[in-house]
C-alpha cells in the first residue's frame, strides 16, 4: 500500500495519494489490527502525508495516536516508536509547541540511551537536537521578556503622559 500510495504522489496528485492510503490504513487495521507493526507504520506515512497536504491537526492527531500506540505494543526503546517520536517532536516544534517537543525529545534521549549507551552517535544526536531546541527556547524566551519589558515601559510612559495632559 506504501508503494501504491507514491503513484499517485509522484504524479502530482497528493489528495489521491492520501485517500488511497487512508483506504489501504482501514484495510489494514480490518486486516491485521490497528497495533500490527505495518499498521502503525501505515498511519506514520498518512500523518506524513496529511501534514504535507495541509491538514496538520488530522496530522497530528494521527501521528500522536501512532506514537502511544507504539509505545504500548513495541516500547519507547524499539527504533520505529523512536522514530515516530522524531517525526512528532519535529511537528510539534513546527507548529510552535516547543514546550512539549522538548519533553518528547527527553524521552527521546532517555530512550536511546538505555538501547544504545550514552556515547553511541545516534543518542549524541539526538542530545544536540535537544541541546538546540533548548537554546531556541531560550532565544524565543528571551526575546518575549524584552517584548514584554518594552510594552510595560510604553504603558507607563503613556500614564506619564496622560497623568501630565490632566494636569495641564
Amino acid at each position: 500500500a506504501a508503494i501504491l500510495s507514491g503513484m499517485p504522489q509522484a504524479q502530482g496528485n497528493l489528495a489521491a495519494a492520501v485517500q488511497l492510503l487512508q483506504d489501504s490504513l482501514e484495510a489494514q487495521k480490518l486486516a491485521l489490527g490497528p497495533d500490527h507493526m505495518v499498521t502503525l507504520n501505515m498511519g506514520v506515512s498518512l500523518a506524513g502525508m496529511l501534514h504535507a497536504q495541509g491538514e496538520y491537526q488530522e496530522a497530528m492527531r494521527l501521528l500522536q495516536e501512532t506514537f502511544a500506540a507504539q509505545r504500548r505494543v513495541l516500547g519507547m526503546e524499539h527504533a520505529n516508536t523512536l522514530s515516530t517520536a522524531t517525526i512528532l517532536a519535529k511537528m510539534l516544534v513546527a507548529h510552535g509547541d516547543l514546550s512539549t517537543a522538548m519533553q518528547l525529545q527527553q524521552d527521546i534521549l532517555d530512550a536511546q540511551a538505555q538501547a544504545l549507551g550514552a556515547d553511541h552517535p545516534t543518542a549524541q544526536e539526538v542530545a544536540a537536537d535537544l541541546a538546540d531546541m533548548e537554546d531556541d527556547h531560550a532565544g524565543w524566551l528571551q526575546q518575549y521578556q524584552e517584548k514584554e519589558k518594552e510594552l510595560q515601559d510604553e504603558q507607563e510612559l503613556t500614564r506619564e503622559l496622560a497623568i501630565s495632559f490632566k494636569k495641564v
